[in-house]
Parts: C-alpha cells; structure tokens; sequence
C-alpha cells in the first residue's frame, strides 16, 4: 500500500510539472522532405516563452526504414545563419562550386556523387540527411522569410 501511494504521489508531481509547459505551432509547412514548424514554448511556471525552428526529415540512408532525422534552430544567431547559408546554398545550386558547411547543429553540403544538394543533422547525432533541390531551398528560405524569430 506504502508504494503504492508513493508511486501515486510521483506520478502526480510528474503530471503537475509537464502540465505547466506547452508548445504552440506558429507557422508549419511540408517543403519537399522536410516538415519545417516555428513553435513557441510556454512555460506556465515560470512565466517566460521561448521560440525555435524544427525541421525534420526521413533519413536518406536509412532506406525505406522509418528513421525520422531532427534539426532545431533555438536562437536569433543559428536563424540567421540558415538563412544566410540558404540564400548562399540557392546561389550555387546548378554550379560546380562546392559547398560543405558545417554549423552547430545542421550540415550543408552537395553530393560528390550527383552535386545535388544535402541537408543534414549534425554529425554527432549521426549525419542523417535529406536531399534538397533548388527549388525547395527557395521554398524553404521563402518560409523562413516570414519568421519573426523570437516573436508570435
């Protein structure tokens, strides 16, 4: 009886602290592979909110095998770097020039193999990946262009 009030009471305080903490999709949109949301957090108990971009994808390499690959952009100076690198990535799409750009927590870089364009978690998480064409990188920066980060 002892254990089970004790595992009532955590179960309880559990509930009473995720319960003060929700999340409401701004903006969301599926741009080819990627589903990109811009989601503010509300902490209810603290009374203070923070923002952040997700963009998640099926990982290339895993196949037909379900393996959803996450990238979260959780300050004004990573959105302002994916755009910048976007913007860069459009530009150079079609040439020959390289790309290979490795930030804190996303990989930009063309494919040896096809110069095709490739979005990626970083690599400490494991270097999932998603092909990009020029087209849904237009998208995808258009989509960014409406974000106000830090507001909604």
């Amino acid at each position: 009886m002892k254990t089970i009030i004790t595992f009532s009471l955590f179960a309880l305080i559990s509930i009473s602290a995720t319960a003060q903490i929700r999340w409401v999709d701004i903006s969301k949109d599926s741009i080819g592979t990627i589903t990109a949301s811009y989601t503010k957090e509300i902490n209810a108990e603290i009374e203070d909110s923070t923002y952040f971009i997700h963009l998640s994808f099926q990982n290339i390499a895993a196949g037909k095998k379900p393996d959803i690959k996450s990238v979260y952009i959780k300050n004004k100076d990573e959105f302002d770097e994916l755009v910048k690198d976007l913007n860069l990535a459009i530009q150079e799409a079609g040439t020959n020039a390289p790309i290979n750009w490795s930030r804190e927590n996303y990989r930009l870089y063309k494919n040896d193999f096809n110069n095709e364009l490739c979005f990626a978690e970083k690599q400490e998480k494991g270097n999932g990946y998603t092909h990009l064409n020029k087209t849904n990188a237009q998208k995808l920066f258009d989509w960014l262009g409406t974000i106000k980060f830090g507001k909604g």
